[in-house]
């Protein structure tokens, strides 16, 4: 088979009479000149990341109603708009594409932790609106992560819980950073870092719901936040009294 055939493979079935008109046009035009940009390999490398693309928005919209574990690979490709063999052009396996999906909701995720700091809230109820506007922004990425942590394949769970890991590390560090929190060890630190992103983890549950009620939800997971940061503030004292 040729590489041309190939790349028509690989790409989506709604591109392929715009690639092949293309290429017709430019078979008339006869040889590139020497020093003319290549524009058949740029071509290839864009129609890939698109074809990976695709791939990455089919599963999303897939699991969506039938769980990343109930998924095939004919289904993944076929909505993606090509053939099945053209898969392992860009993943591996189902695992892989899952593990990609793990890795760019959890850079969403870090993102939205980051962007809660740089904006440096005045309330709680404002780091949860900061909250809920970043999950209205990227709704299937974070609705994948928060879903999918405990029914996915063993594969993609473990590369989540990995991810999930890190980001709990980074919180620990910057609770380390409160007053009121200086002297707290490192295992102390990352309990209270668990707590707080359960919190902010059922809370983006609710957020990518159909019917989710956004006010609502961040009331109540602004209660929860309140209530955490009280407990945690009086830990201490809690301890020495027992």
């Amino acid at each position: 088979m040729s590489r041309r055939r190939d790349d028509r493979e690989d790409a989506p079935r709604s591109s392929r009479s715009r690639d092949s008109s293309s290429s017709r046009t430019r078979s008339g035009s006869g040889s590139p000149r020497a020093g003319a940009p290549r524009v058949d390999t740029v071509s290839r490398a864009e129609q890939k990341a698109r074809t990976r693309t695709a791939l990455i928005d089919a599963a999303l919209d897939l699991s969506r109603t039938q769980g990343f574990s109930g998924l095939s690979l004919r289904d993944v490709a076929r909505a993606a708009g090509i053939v099945p063999t053209a898969f392992y052009r860009h993943f591996d396996s189902l695992d892989d594409l899952g593990i990609a999906l793990v890795e760019d909701g959890m850079r969403i995720a870090r993102g939205i932790s980051r962007e809660i700091r740089r904006q440096a809230p005045k309330n709680l109820a404002e780091a949860m609106q900061i909250l809920a506007d970043q999950v209205d922004a990227n709704p299937d990425q974070l609705r994948f992560v928060v879903t999918e942590r405990y029914s996915a394949p063993a594969e993609v769970r473990r590369a989540l819980n990995t991810e999930m890991r890190l980001l709990v590390h980074e919180m620990a560090i910057d609770l380390a950073r409160r007053k009121d929190m200086r002297r707290w060890d490192s295992e102390e630190l990352t309990s209270a870092a668990n707590l707080i992103l359960a919190i902010a983890s059922n809370a983006v549950a609710e957020l990518v719901q159909p019917d989710a009620d956004e006010k609502q939800t961040i009331r109540s997971a602004t209660d929860a936040m309140r209530m955490a940061f009280i407990g945690l503030t009086n830990w201490r004292s809690t301890e020495a009294d027992s």
